[in-house]
């Protein structure tokens, strides 16, 4: 079961992400590798990962050699 353990009125990222790709495909004609799927089952999977004790540096690395990967495909 989730608690949260947050001290009342302390800042937490959430409240600060925006998961908008807008700017970035404008200005730099950025466009993302994974589909929005991919991404949200990746997100899933690193929390779960968390919460079985994995690492959050290690679950990180993972994700950027697997972004990699992805790249290198297309290359």
């Amino acid at each position: 079961m989730w608690n949260d353990l947050l001290a009342a009125g302390a800042v937490h990222e959430a409240g600060r992400l925006h998961l908008q790709i807008d700017k970035a495909h404008h200005q730099l004609g950025w466009q993302p590798r994974w589909p929005f799927a991919t991404t949200v089952q990746r997100r899933v999977g690193w929390y779960q990962a968390i919460h079985e004790g994995v690492s959050p540096t290690e679950c990180c690395m993972n994700d950027l050699r697997a972004y990699e990967d992805e790249l290198a495909i297309f290359a």
